[in-house]
């Protein structure tokens, strides 16, 4: 009487997982630095759209001329003798725009990119080709602003 061995198919399920996992991890190794270089140009061209458009409409709504923020104090033959800022008005000003721009930022705090899959293989040959993944992108961060000030004499040569 012959036994039968029967042959198990563990050793093959075991050898498939192992493979796919490490392509998986060659694939991640391949995909994250491109993928995390898009996103983060696609967040700071977001991010910097938002703030400039933000800063635009606050000064629409709010002008400013320099006279306003800055008193030019001039001796009898017109020369200037000294500039005095108003520093309530420029913190006033600053803190409208900075609470302006921050919740802008937070009204689109997340939102998606259209990455091609051609540009996240990261070959030159299929750079923006291919079907598009769709990648979230979050603006995080705060809102700093500061003026900056300076004053050259000129001089008669």
């Amino acid at each position: 009487m012959r036994v039968r061995r029967r042959r198990t198919a563990r050793p093959k399920i075991l050898l498939a997982l192992v493979l796919a996992i490490t392509a998986l991890l060659i694939f991640n190794w391949q995909i994250k630095p491109v993928m995390e270089s898009e996103t983060e140009n696609a967040a700071k061209v977001r991010a910097v759209s938002i703030i400039n458009s933000t800063v635009l409409d606050e000064i629409s709504k709010n002008p400013v001329r320099y006279e306003n923020l800055v008193h030019i104090t001039r001796d009898s033959e017109n020369g200037v003798l000294s500039l005095t800022s108003d520093v309530m008005k420029m913190n006033e000003f600053k803190s409208k725009i900075v609470l302006a721009v921050q919740k802008e930022l937070q009204d689109h705090e997340d939102s998606s990119v259209n990455i091609p899959i051609g540009t996240l293989i990261g070959s030159h040959l299929f750079h923006g080709r291919g079907p598009g993944l769709n990648l979230k992108i979050t603006l995080a961060g705060n809102v700093k602003a500061d003026f900056k000030s300076l004053f050259e004499s000129a001089g008669i040569n």
